[in-house]
């Protein structure tokens, strides 16, 4: 977009210029002729200014969805991050030998395993969040994005799918 945007603003020397010319045309043209240039002076500057607002919006506009999509990558990001370190103390818990002996022992590994599961049903929220602003964020992308879009949520709801089953196993 910076490209177009540097386009307009160059034109706009050629714009002011053009308005001199028409305003000199204006001063010294036969009275018919004051009337014809006048006119395209004001459609010229009409068109001027509707580009220039058209610019405008579609910056506003460009900028509304980088930031979208930067938040939305940074939601996945976080999640993501969330549920590797999640997984790998989930199969760190797993790889500790069960006491059959020590009932304590058992019961603070229920207890452990009933907080990780609490703690895991609280991120759920989190999933369908970065889930929704995906999906909203893939419906109004070009089909390439869409595509790493849609990559990127099945990722993450493989590892969620997997995270989940191994606390079922758990």
């Amino acid at each position: 977009m910076q490209g177009i945007e540097d386009e307009v603003k160059d034109h706009e020397e050629l714009m002011t210029e053009l308005d001199k010319t028409g305003t000199h045309l204006k001063y010294f043209s036969q009275k018919q002729d004051v009337v014809l240039v006048k006119n395209l002076l004001s459609g010229v500057q009409h068109r001027w200014d509707k580009l220039q607002l058209r610019v405008a919006e579609r910056d506003r506009l460009l900028d509304h969805a980088d930031r979208e999509a930067q938040q939305f990558r940074d939601s996945w990001s976080s999640f993501d991050t969330w549920l590797d370190s999640t997984e790998q103390s989930l199969d760190a818990d797993m790889a500790a030998p069960l006491s059959t002996v020590d009932p304590e022992a058992i019961r603070a590994q229920i207890a452990r395993h009933k907080e990780f599961q609490r703690a895991l049903g609280a991120k759920q929220s989190v999933l369908d969040s970065v889930n929704r602003a995906g999906r909203n964020l893939k419906d109004r992308s070009s089909k390439t994005d869409a595509s790493e879009i849609q990559d990127m949520l099945t990722k993450i709801k493989n590892k969620w799918n997997n995270l989940c089953g191994k606390s079922v196993d758990r």
